[in-house]
């Protein structure tokens, strides 16, 4: 029913926006923190720090940092609005072949039990190419024809799939799996 779906919902809000872990990881946010904090002060990827997955992430991070303050606690807030936007994407992808109770439900059930929520809440590059490939299967789903993509779905495929190794390296093997 209508009333438990918006229960659910709100349950879920809850988890991400006011139980983010507060304590420091001194490893994982070790890693993330200082890239986004040196891009957000200007400092280029793989030039004046190395840049573990990809130039991509620490500079959409350090875009955020500049917007809304450089601490730890502003890079967990850009992850929560990372999962639930790639949770609203899913969602919509789901209605296409499930009924709308399933498919918000799993939903929910991937956004609860998500690890990057629980531990330690912080956007890590798989929440960027994420939302990436769901962005990608909305363009690639959105065109009936699959034969012929028209030019423009072509060209943005393929765009947003090499943007994909900017976020995260490894990326290539998906692509070449392709």
């Amino acid at each position: 029913d209508w009333s438990s779906d918006v229960c659910s919902s709100d349950l879920v809000s809850v988890n991400i926006f006011f139980f983010p872990r507060l304590d420091v990881d001194t490893f994982h946010d070790g890693v993330l923190y200082p890239m986004a904090l040196m891009s957000s002060q200007g400092a280029s990827a793989n030039i004046d720090y190395v840049s573990w997955y990809g130039p991509l992430t620490p500079f959409l991070q350090g875009l955020w940092l500049k917007a809304l303050g450089q601490n730890l606690i502003a890079l967990r807030l850009h992850g929560a609005c990372l999962v639930l936007l790639i949770s609203y994407l899913l969602y919509k992808i789901l209605l296409r072949f499930l009924k709308t109770s399933t498919a918000f439900y799993l939903t929910i059930i991937w956004t609860i039990g998500n690890p990057l929520i629980l531990h330690p809440n912080l956007p890590w590059p798989d929440l960027y190419l994420t939302l990436l490939v769901l962005i990608l299967m909305q363009v690639i789903n959105g065109n009936s024809n699959w034969k012929f993509l028209n030019n423009i779905s072509f060209l943005l495929t393929g765009f947003l799939l090499a943007m994909g190794l900017l976020f995260k390296i490894n990326f290539i093997l998906t692509i070449l799996c392709l």
